[in-house]
């Protein structure tokens, strides 16, 4: 229990006194027989206890303004004057509220005695007894149906005066409650509606009966949290909306206390769908330090507004978890931190995803320029992006000299026109490489190719690495136009390819250089290593072609693979090589493709398609029972032997280990004991 210390023969508390009793209303247990005189009319200034160089400002004055900052009263407030026996309703006399004011005459009609002590109780008391008028109470689910304060049920004042003839003197009130002002700033680009705030803590501190006998104040039903609904008021874009909660302070609140403010909001013609925005205070954050403030730490004292702001932020959709680390929650994530070009050049950038994001209803990507850092998929799909091709190179990124790595695109569109220029790099994953790709993935989705440009469903040119990587399950991937070297993962490759495949993939081509993985593997240091695949390939034109790369010119292609088909129709000129259209230093590789109609197309081959590109071979093979399938386009290819059986290539598993290329690769072949070994009988992997 808290005392109540009597105001009678001490005058106006001290600030520091109130604060160490917290504020205490005021009342005197009296034997004093009230004497009743007739009932008449009374007047009395009531104002409202203002405390002495407690803050920089006083803000204890009694109905809040709008803006939160001071207490007045308001003209249809009433108070009852009790005299011991009998509670008479005052009301306010030629009070205006546009003039506001913390002393103002009430007036009413009562039988008070003269030179008697009686009380006044804010608000007006119904229906007053001896047993309960000094009985206040709150509820701890309260409503508020303005962006207003509506304090006249639950903000609790009490006085002390003394009649004088036909007036009441010294009616001077004080706070039994203190005041939440809940500030709530919009800075999103839609409006809200704010449906409640509530406050919490782990502790039972939040009483809602207080009880004030003689010098004693008890305080009962004690809670943990309270409401404050709001009904759905309203707060625009950049406007801000208030909430008032009044409780009774009382000293198990401390300057350490936790409390927890949670604010829900729900979007303005939107869903039923609501947002929550929470914050955590303790007390002695929640109020200026200049207040006053007992020695034991009591900070909440009576009469005091302790301001809570809450801004409804433009949705980021993603959190700093570290300096420079990103954690990307929803969709809007990625779009606000691609559209920050200091982000995506910081080499120091760290991006994961938390959640598989859905772009099936989004607008088309807007490309990032060019991105530094390390975005990690964290094993989760980006489904359904769409990526327009307008006449320059682009991507998911356009230029990546950073990581990309463990992220699906699944079910993506990359489609568009490119009416000038040539070989302009395009890729759903980047239009340009130089950094790595790693542990990444394509599944579906549709990929149309324009003319003039160099096409990979994952990069379209390459000069850094791609390593880990597949793509699969894409039956929509096609070249019309001219001037394109296309690949099933890069267009032109100027790096490194490993560890990496293609499977159920079908890419359909009219014109330019395509392969299974590469369109063409072009300068000295680009290498294509422990590599398959499984694609098939259908040209209606003139196409130079390759199950697993369409042009190798003076590159490296080690411990890899390529089983599928490469269909033409007859006459076309087609160049159609099993691993290779042309060129390249193959080491150790092996192929079993299906043609069809030769004649017409004379550019078909085991191995290669072409004699062009300086190619040469070592611990190659190929597979066809076709007499008319040589090596090279109706030539031998020294270190290549033609198999009649896929099962004789198990048999040729030591001599392509055994290879000097190979066995320096970190790759190896092993002998394929799952369900499709009958087609593909040796598989490549990382050495263990």
């Amino acid at each position: 229990m808290n005392k109540i210390y009597s105001l009678l023969g001490i005058g106006l508390l001290s600030a520091a006194t109130l604060s160490s009793c917290g504020e205490d209303a005021v009342v005197e247990e009296t034997n004093q027989v009230l004497q009743q005189g007739k009932e008449q009319a009374y007047t009395t200034i009531a104002s409202i206890q203002k405390y002495e160089a407690t803050e920089e400002s006083s803000s204890t004055r009694a109905n809040v303004q709008e803006n939160g900052r001071s207490f007045m009263w308001n003209t249809d407030d009433k108070v009852t004057v009790w005299n011991g026996t009998n509670g008479y309703d005052f009301t306010t006399v030629g009070y205006d509220d546009n003039d506001p004011s913390w002393n103002v005459e009430f007036s009413g009609n009562g039988s008070l005695t003269d030179g008697a002590t009686v009380w006044g109780i804010y608000p007006k008391k119904e229906s007053p007894t001896m047993e309960n008028v000094f009985t206040f109470t709150l509820g701890d689910n309260m409503t508020q149906n303005l962006d207003k304060p509506e304090l006249q049920n639950t903000m609790h004042m009490l006085a002390k005066g003394t009649v004088n003839g036909n007036t009441v003197t010294n009616l001077n009130f004080e706070h039994l409650t203190s005041l939440f002002q809940f500030n709530i700033k919009n800075l999103r680009p839609d409006s809200y509606k704010v449906v409640k705030v509530s406050v919490a803590c782990d502790e039972t501190i939040f009483p809602k009966t207080l009880t004030v006998l003689g010098e004693e104040k008890t305080y009962s039903d004690k809670v943990n949290s309270l409401t404050l609904n709001l009904s759905d008021m309203n707060v625009d874009k950049n406007g801000t909306s208030y909430g008032y909660l009044s409780f009774f302070p009382m000293p198990d609140m401390t300057k350490d206390t936790k409390l927890t403010f949670t604010l829900t909001v729900r979007k303005e013609g939107g869903a039923d769908t609501e947002d929550i925005v929470k914050d955590v205070k303790t007390i002695g954050e929640l109020y200026n330090e200049a207040s006053a403030v007992a020695k034991d730490g009591y900070k909440y004292v009576a009469g005091k507004r302790y301001g809570v702001s809450f801004s409804l932020i433009a949705e980021l959709g993603y959190e700093v978890t570290a300096p420079d680390n990103y954690l990307v929650k929803k969709n809007m994530g990625l779009i606000n931190l691609a559209s920050d070009p200091t982000i995506m050049s910081n080499a120091e950038t760290v991006i994961t995803l938390d959640t598989d994001l859905d772009w099936t209803a989004e607008e088309t990507w807007m490309p990032i320029g060019t991105f530094a850092g390390t975005l990690d998929g964290n094993g989760k799909t980006i489904t359904g992006l769409k990526i327009n091709i307008e006449n320059a190179t682009t991507g998911f990124i356009v230029a990546n000299s950073g990581t990309i790595k463990n992220l699906k695109i699944k079910d993506a569109s990359l489609t568009g026109t490119m009416s000038s220029g040539s070989n302009v790099p395009v890729g759903a994953f980047a239009g340009t490489n130089t950094g790595k790709i790693e542990g990444c993935a394509i599944e579906g989705g549709s990929f149309i190719v324009p003319a003039n440009c160099l096409y990979g469903g994952f990069v379209g040119q390459n000069n850094g690495t791609v390593s880990d990587c597949h793509i699969m399950n894409v039956s929509n991937f096609t070249c019309k136009s001219t001037g394109t070297n296309v690949g099933g993962i890069i267009g032109k490759n100027m790096g490194t390819l490993e560890g990496s495949y293609a499977d159920n993939v079908t890419l359909t081509c009219k014109a330019g250089t395509i392969g299974g993985l590469v369109g063409w593997n072009n300068s000295g240091n680009a290498k294509i290593v422990g590599c398959y695949s499984l694609a098939n390939i259908v040209l209606t034109g003139s196409v130079n072609s390759g199950l697993l790369a369409g042009g190798c010119n003076w590159t490296n292609v080690i411990a890899s693979f390529a089983v599928g088909s490469i269909t033409a129709p007859t006459g076309v000129n087609a160049a159609r090589g099993g691993l290779v259209n042309q060129g390249g230093t193959i080491n150790g590789c092996y192929s079993i493709p299906v043609f069809d109609n030769l004649t017409g197309n004379p550019n078909t081959g085991g191995i290669a398609g072409k004699s062009a590109g300086g190619i040469n071979t070592t611990n190659c093979f190929y597979v066809s029972t076709d007499a008319a399938i040589s090596p090279m386009a109706g030539s031998a290819l020294a270190g290549v032997d033609k198999l009649a059986a896929n099962s004789e290539l198990v048999d040729k598993l030591s001599i392509l280990n055994s290879n000097a290329q190979v066995a320096a690769s970190g790759y190896e072949f092993v002998v394929n004991g799952g369900s499709n070994k009958d087609v593909v009988p040796l598989l490549v992997q990382k050495k263990k």
